[in-house]
């Protein structure tokens, strides 16, 4: 039995470029799901160090916004499957659009 580790490194400031249509939808999956998830946690860091619950309010994903690219890449490609459309959609609901 062979085991397969896949890391998926997720940094917004990376100066390298990924070709996501390239990208095999299981990876896909968990670079998206990765950078949703990596967004929740440094909003919810940012948000612990803020005392005015107006200034917590205004905190949001990081992420946001590079996932909504890609995505809508991949939307317009017809490259999305049902987890990847979820995500989709989630991003969508939170960025309002």
């Amino acid at each position: 039995m062979t085991v397969v580790v896949i890391c998926v490194a997720v940094s917004p400031v990376s100066t390298t470029t990924i070709d996501i249509l390239a990208l095999t939808p299981p990876l896909l999956r968990i670079r998206h799901y990765a950078m949703y998830m990596a967004g929740e946690k440094t909003k919810e860091e940012d948000m612990t160090k803020l005392s005015d619950p107006l200034e917590r309010c205004r905190i949001s994903n990081p992420h946001l916004l590079a996932l909504h690219k890609e995505l809508c890449v991949l939307y317009e490609e017809g490259t999305l499957d049902g987890f990847g459309l979820y995500i989709f959609g989630i991003v969508l609901k939170v960025c309002a659009l």
